[in-house]
């Protein structure tokens, strides 16, 4: 009796550990500067932090708390999450064939691999800068980056004597915009397809699913988890106003202040402030904002992954200027267009009314807070300089940005885990005490998510378990 008392405590205790299995091994339940948004890191090159690391974290707690997450989660010790083994960014680098760039065998729990694409997206950072633009209104003509890309690859070629540009897959004109590279990955003039895209992703998903070896099993597991994690990286960059206002700050800082220059402001291919001062620290101090209304409503009745794109974008492109693309009027009555020589953009626009003296800031309302939208420089203050070169982005500007693109940012990364992260009924048919024998069922629920049909479990656990 004691013997057959045990058993039962451990069919009792078997479900949910059975559904914590689930979703360790990754099947979550019923349940140079270079032209890249956010930094890609922490300070110090750590391999760890930075803020889409972070971004796509706290994404990913808020959908684990929203009304939308299964049920189970609730019942999960995190701490004791399956590690999976599969392949990551060893070593940074900047194009695939660069001797530091190293891809290899990394471990994490479903978490850290969600948490580690939004670093990985960016890997080589040269390579993945030119795939992270998508203007959705295709005001220059094209959807996907096009400014200044002629003396970018002058400039590459006189440092590197072409190797860059050829191991860029012999163009600096890939052709491709965010949207694309993030959903359906295309290869266009690189050097291959996009294999960590929402599509791929899901189609990993569906073969762990399936597969009966846990070694490969894993692997499957941990490139799905890794592919929603840069989608969702890519949907951030979406919130980073250079990204969809065909800006390439590369930070060459070429016409003033020669290649040395540092200053994000300085120069005719300056980096942009935003990327540049916006630390995870600035990340984890704007998550809790509240996202617009009106917007929140758009993200959370968007359709699939490309209308997310589309209403973020948007929103940042509407709502925000970049360094080269100010354009309006300013407090003297002087028009203000684009330094980068780029068309402008129909909104926002500098204002003469805007403008606050004591502070040099142009200042306008978003979502009912005042926003500090750009500062005029001390020497157009002076009467002196050219009003399109002389309009910056303060670290006041970022943080007022950040405050509203925080949020947004997580908001979308809540949407995309939502449809993405399977949710599955794990049901308990029979148990024999005698022989030890354990049968169940794996169901996948698939309404009102990424799968266009069922996902199909099978168990790579010993032969007493069946599912």
């Amino acid at each position: 009796m004691k013997y057959r008392s045990e058993r039962k405590s451990r069919i009792a205790g078997f479900l949910i550990p059975l559904v914590i299995f689930l979703f360790s091994a990754a099947v979550p339940s019923a349940c140079i500067l270079i032209a890249v948004a956010y930094e890609n890191d922490a300070s110090g090159r750590t391999m760890k932090d930075g803020p889409h690391r972070v971004i796509n974290g706290l994404a990913l707690k808020q959908f684990m708390t929203s009304r939308q997450a299964p049920a189970v989660f609730g019942k999960y010790e995190f701490q004791k999450l399956r590690v999976l083994q599969g392949e990551g960014v060893v070593r940074p680098g900047w194009v695939h064939f660069d001797t530091s760039y190293q891809a290899g065998t990394r471990s994490g729990s479903f978490i850290w691999w969600i948490k580690e694409g939004g670093y990985t997206a960016d890997e080589p950072e040269l390579y993945a800068s030119f795939r992270h633009f998508y203007d959705p209104t295709a005001l220059n003509g094209s959807t996907y980056l096009t400014d200044h890309l002629e003396t970018i690859d002058w400039y590459y070629q006189l440092l590197f004597n072409k190797v860059s540009k050829q191991a860029l897959g012999q163009t600096f004109y890939p052709q491709v915009d965010a949207r694309d590279w993030a959903i359906s990955g295309p290869e266009r003039e690189g050097i291959g397809r996009n294999e960590y895209c929402w599509e791929r992703g899901l189609e990993a998903m569906r073969e762990a699913f399936a597969a009966t070896d846990p070694v490969e099993k894993d692997r499957l597991f941990a490139k799905g988890w890794r592919a929603l994690g840069e989608t969702m990286h890519l949907l951030s960059d979406m919130t980073s106003p250079a990204h969809v206002r065909n800006d390439s700050h590369p930070g060459l800082a070429m016409g003033v202040g020669g290649f040395g220059e540092t200053n994000p402001n300085v120069g005719l291919l300056k980096a942009d402030p935003y990327d540049s001062y916006c630390s995870h620290y600035l990340v984890n101090q704007y998550a809790g904002g509240a996202v617009e209304s009106s917007l929140q409503g758009q993200i959370r009745s968007a359709k699939d992954p490309a209308g997310l794109f589309d209403v973020i974008a948007a929103y940042t492109q509407e709502n925000f200027f970049t360094p080269d693309t100010i354009s309006g009027v300013d407090r003297l009555g002087r028009p203000v267009t684009n330094a980068n020589g780029q068309r402008a953009y129909p909104s926002p626009k500098l204002r003469a009314a805007d403008f606050q003296l004591d502070s040099g800031h142009y200042v306008k309302s978003i979502n009912d807070r005042p926003v500090r939208m750009g500062h005029e420089s001390w020497l157009l203050s002076t009467g002196w300089g050219s009003p399109q070169h002389a309009m910056k982005m303060t670290y006041p500007c970022v943080q007022d940005q950040a405050s509203i693109l925080i949020p947004v940012a997580i908001a979308g990364g809540v949407k995309l885990a939502d449809w993405y992260i399977p949710k599955v009924e794990v049901g308990l048919d029979s148990f024999d005490a005698e022989k030890g024998l354990l049968k169940g069922r794996v169901t996948h629920l698939n309404k009102d998510s990424a799968y266009a049909s069922p996902l199909v479990f099978n168990s790579a656990e010993p032969p007493n378990f069946h599912l």
